[in-house]
């Protein structure tokens, strides 16, 4: 990894952010932002269908910074409020 990933602008990561999405698609949110491995492209992956696609897409290292395909199951709002009342 080079060095200058560690001093990138502001302006800078945003543009590797759009990069990203015009090269693996929209299928994430992408930013890069410094993680525990350096700066890295971390992409939030809608569904559990895309983060399968965009890992098979995504190399492990990108324009010089490390990628993450991050994808987190929470779970559904409850669709009646009044049912679920813990006090």
């Amino acid at each position: 990894m080079s060095k200058f990933s560690d001093k990138l602008t502001k302006k800078q990561k945003e543009k590797l952010a759009l990069e990203a999405m015009i090269e693996f698609g929209d299928r994430a949110i992408y930013e890069v932002r410094k993680g525990t491995r350096g700066m890295g492209l971390f992409a939030y992956a809608d569904t559990k269908e895309d983060s399968s696609i965009l890992r098979n897409l995504i190399p492990m290292s990108w324009k010089g910074l490390y990628t993450i395909v991050i994808y987190t199951d929470l779970p559904e709002e409850y669709e009646d409020e009044d049912l679920y009342d813990p006090y």
